[in-house]
């Protein structure tokens, strides 16, 4: 091939490279969107829930019952304003436990648990002061006579309470609205059934734990004193705050707490 040849062959190439780019340049780019699955890994989730059970030796455990004995159990005070004055009555509706049930409560645990050997029960009521009433007719709650015992005596103590609330009831109820009666006078001294003095029950309680650790010149360190403290708080809702004292040499305790509603 001569000189001449290769040079229109190389025009000929190169005009047929300037056409395709020439081209190139006036096509519009075209946007083409990638899909892309992606699997997401199967989780199973699942949980198994226990109580924090935990085991003690019973031997020796001490339970000490502190049940309020506030007026408020069987109803609260209102009052209405007629001109200037304020008529107060009594109103049976805002009862928190009318019939008396944290009782049999207690009897409940009493009965299905209170036979294990070893266990100890005590019962202190509160309201203007705490302690127990020694007989159905005392007249006020003493503390001088609360002590550990069987759960006999401890349901005897118990079935008093309920009889007191009972019994002063009727005072409380003669100024029910219904009645058309609004209180006169101030409310006998007689009465068990009044405020609620969460002073007197812990003063009550500090005195029966003093006088069980100093009757024994050994305390056994895995030993507990168990506090079931029921009290009429809110309108409807009853609770047991439920502290566990393990007794220690020199007085010292580890404590915990628990609150459950009882219904």
């Amino acid at each position: 091939m001569t000189s001449k040849s290769k040079f229109l062959l190389g025009l000929s190439v190169l005009g047929v490279l300037l056409l395709t780019f020439q081209n190139c340049a006036k096509q519009a780019l075209e946007f083409v969107p990638m899909t892309q699955v992606y699997e997401l890994p199967q989780y199973n989730f699942s949980a198994k829930i226990c109580n924090d059970i935990r085991f003690y030796n019973q031997r020796g455990n001490k339970f000490v019952f502190v049940v309020d004995m506030s007026a408020s159990n069987v109803g609260n005070w209102f009052y209405e304003s007629i001109g200037n004055s304020k008529y107060y009555y009594f109103d049976p509706t805002k009862a928190t436990d009318p019939e008396g049930s944290r009782f049999e409560a207690i009897r409940y645990f009493l009965d299905h648990c209170g036979g294990q050997s070893g266990l100890q029960f005590s019962v202190i009521g509160f309201s203007n002061t705490a302690g127990i009433l020694t007989s159905a007719g005392a007249p006020a709650l003493t503390c001088t006579n609360v002590e550990f015992t069987s759960p006999e005596l401890a349901k005897t103590q118990l079935d008093y309470l309920k009889a007191r609330q009972l019994s002063d009831d009727d005072w409380y109820l003669q100024w029910s609205k219904a009645s058309n009666k609004y209180l006169t006078g101030q409310t006998p001294a007689s009465l068990i059934l009044g405020t609620t003095s969460y002073g007197s029950a812990v003063s009550c309680i500090e005195n029966l734990l003093i006088k069980d650790l100093t009757s024994s010149t050994t305390i056994p360190a895995d030993n507990y004193y168990v506090f079931l403290f029921q009290m009429a708080i809110l309108k409807t809702k009853r609770y047991w705050a439920v502290m566990s004292h393990q007794k220690q040499q020199k007085k010292k305790r580890r404590v915990t707490a628990k609150v459950f509603p009882t219904r």
